[in-house]
């Protein structure tokens, strides 16, 4: 059997791994974009913040793909699809011909129409270098956050950390503004405030002039024309059913890209998050490798705000809810409980972290807001 998987990051890398695991004689290929081996994403705050060297930030060695008998192709992307003769063109000019492909391509960072040296992104090891780079250098002046979600609370605590004030520009009224309430954002506003921070909301196009360094967050863009050229099934995302299965047989797509069948939920939904692509890595091999096994998971993730923890579980849409409880106040916390067709699907929690598991719980067992209302 030959797979391909399109994608060096934590989704292709554990897919690669599983399917080593599952067919000692499989040809396996990994195509990555980026130069360097399999990093954690999530360790990259802590790597700008000095609490772990960059050598720690590495999950694998190059050497690593030698050894499980993987052909690792680093700095190298996908230029064509043919899903007829099964084989894809590589940018240095190869092909690779395939049984099962993988789209694991991940996303790129939406980027500001002026290029220049102060404007940093967070989505990579390089990103990461170049933040530092420009700190080390000595910043003058405020510094300006651009964005409204998990990349620009990571820039928040960052330049919190470094002592470098800061303000923040959001494009909407918000965090988060499709699945915050205004209680939620109050308590996210209120700390940022009381830290000296300058809010504006409903900045569109971002005025770069005179600002010294800003730190960009405003959403990642798929990197996956060449699929949707081919005839795969595109939205948001890569589109599969609950098996992350394409519409084009043989055709396979996880982790941030994939926009799946989310059966926890019950609706097609597009995850971004490290937990949510490695399980979905996992998950992808065994279908690949023939096993059939539908996806099921509930997926979470949590940052921090200056202090404030915020907490996403499940399928946090106020638009795509039939019903929205808000449980607690700015003093004690925030909880959302979004309900549809008689479950529950999601919640945030906002200021409050006990009670994440129950959430959680009640979303895997199929229950009922009223349920969470109960305990």
């Amino acid at each position: 059997m030959r797979f391909v998987i399109v994608g060096g990051g934590i989704a292709g890398t554990t897919a690669a791994e599983e399917l080593r695991r599952r067919d000692p004689d499989a040809s396996i290929t990994l195509v990555s974009e980026e130069i360097h081996p399999l990093y954690s994403r999530v360790l990259l705050p802590h790597y700008l913040k000095g609490k772990v060297p960059r050598e720690r930030v590495f999950l694998k060695k190059p050497e690593w793909y030698a050894e499980q008998r993987i052909e690792w192709l680093p700095g190298i992307s996908v230029r064509n699809l043919d899903v007829t003769n099964r084989f894809v063109s590589l940018s240095d000019g190869r092909e690779r011909e395939y049984d099962r492909l993988l789209i694991a391509s991940g996303g790129e960072p939406r980027v500001l129409p002026e290029d220049r040296r102060g404007v940093c992104y967070l989505q990579t090891l390089d990103d990461a270098d170049h933040i530092l780079q420009l700190i080390h250098e000595g910043v003058s002046g405020r510094a300006v956050v651009y964005g409204s979600g998990f990349i620009a609370c990571e820039f928040a605590e960052l330049f919190s950390h470094y002592g470098i004030l800061f303000d923040v520009a959001c494009r909407g009224d918000r965090f988060w503004p499709k699945a915050l309430d205004e209680g939620s954002w109050e308590i996210i506003r209120t700390k940022l405030e009381v830290e000296g921070v300058e809010v504006r909301t409903g900045v569109e196009e971002f005025p770069l002039g005179g600002e010294n360094l800003v730190g960009v967050g405003i959403g990642l863009e798929g990197n996956f024309g060449w699929a949707r050229e081919a005839g795969v099934d595109v939205n948001q995302g890569v589109k599969t059913d609950e098996f992350l299965q394409t519409n084009v047989p043989g055709v396979f797509a996880a982790g941030d890209v994939a926009e799946f069948m989310d059966l926890a939920v019950g609706r097609q939904r597009l995850v971004g998050n490290w937990m949510n692509a490695q399980m979905q890595g996992r998950a992808v091999a065994a279908n690949m490798a023939g096993e059939n096994k539908p996806l099921r998971l509930v997926s979470s993730y949590s940052t921090n705000a200056l202090g404030i923890q915020v907490t996403f579980v499940g399928d946090a849409s106020r638009e795509k809810s039939d019903e929205v409880r808000v449980i607690g106040d700015a003093r004690e916390g925030v909880i959302q409980l979004f309900g549809r067709g008689g479950k529950l699907v999601g919640a945030t929690l906002v200021g409050r972290v006990k009670e994440r598991q129950a959430v959680t719980d009640l979303l895997k067992a199929g229950g009922r807001i009223s349920d969470f209302l109960r305990t």
